[in-house]
């Protein structure tokens, strides 16, 4: 199979072009033949290796347990087959206890919150 350079390095998350090289010269994979050169100018690595300003460091931490908590909510994308459709994380700032819950609808997410609560309380 004849692939180009700029294609394989895309195809393997725009991996370093040197490494694509090294996999072609041990023939890790067979069959493959590399063509053509690279292109030095990959415009998702770059804007990848953009740094952005590092954010403000904050002085409020949290001093005890159930102070501060992150949550978020991310929807599977489909339903498991023990019928659940979300999963939401929790994560108590001061003692960094995380907790990734599934859940079956959004409205779950408070009677998920009290079993978090429950459990960082012990």
């Amino acid at each position: 199979m004849e692939l180009y350079i700029n294609l394989l390095h895309k195809r393997f998350s725009h991996h370093k072009y040197a490494d694509i090289c090294e996999i072609y010269k041990q023939n890790l994979i067979t069959g493959l033949e590399i063509k053509g050169k690279q292109n030095q100018v990959c415009k998702p690595c770059i804007a990848g290796k953009i740094h952005a300003s590092p954010f403000v460091s904050s002085q409020n931490r949290a001093s005890e347990i159930l102070e501060l908590v992150h949550s978020d909510v991310h929807n599977v994308g489909h339903l498991t087959f023990m019928g659940f459709s979300y999963w939401v994380i929790f994560i108590d700032v001061h003692s960094q206890y995380q907790v990734v819950t599934p859940i079956k609808n959004r409205s779950d997410i408070l009677l998920a919150f009290k079993d978090f609560k429950a459990h960082a309380e012990k």
